[in-house]
């Protein structure tokens, strides 16, 4: 059966009432009042939005209307985060690598026992000796000559 009135019951055998049926939803919301409404409503509002605010719409539109669009955008998100991931893994072991080296240079030799001579240690000691020959008046040569 047909959806009008005036042509009720009429099938011409030829599927005339599936193709009348397909497009009947966009006949009648091409005459309805409220869609025409909407879409101009919302004409005005894009007019009035700034032009970054255009621009994000268009591309807002775009992505939510096309398959791969929203593919690719998915895809990129995922290979962005795991790209923050990566670094920040990175940073985190490169940080306690760090850690690890300054806690080496402060003590070089630590877990070593008493094989080997502490080189701050040493380093303070020939300080020590170089400010006494400062103050008796005596210098070696090389680097603190003529100071």
């Amino acid at each position: 059966s047909s959806m009008h009135p005036g042509i009720a019951g009429r099938d011409d055998g030829g599927g005339g009432v599936a193709v009348e049926a397909k497009y009947a939803a966009s006949y009648q919301a091409s005459v309805d009042p409220f869609t025409a409404w909407r879409s101009r409503a919302a004409e005005e509002r894009r007019v009035g939005m700034g032009l970054h605010d255009r621009f994000l719409y268009a591309a807002a539109q775009a992505v939510a209307g096309h398959p791969a669009a929203r593919l690719f955008v998915c895809c990129y998100a995922l290979l962005l985060h795991f790209l923050v991931f990566s670094l920040l893994s990175r940073a985190a072991h490169h940080g306690a690598a760090a850690e690890h080296m300054c806690t080496r240079l402060v003590h070089p030799h630590a877990g070593m026992g008493d094989r080997h001579q502490d080189p701050i240690a040493g380093a303070s000691a020939a300080n020590a000796a170089a400010s006494a020959a400062a103050a008796n008046g005596t210098t070696s040569g090389g680097l603190l000559r003529g100071f």
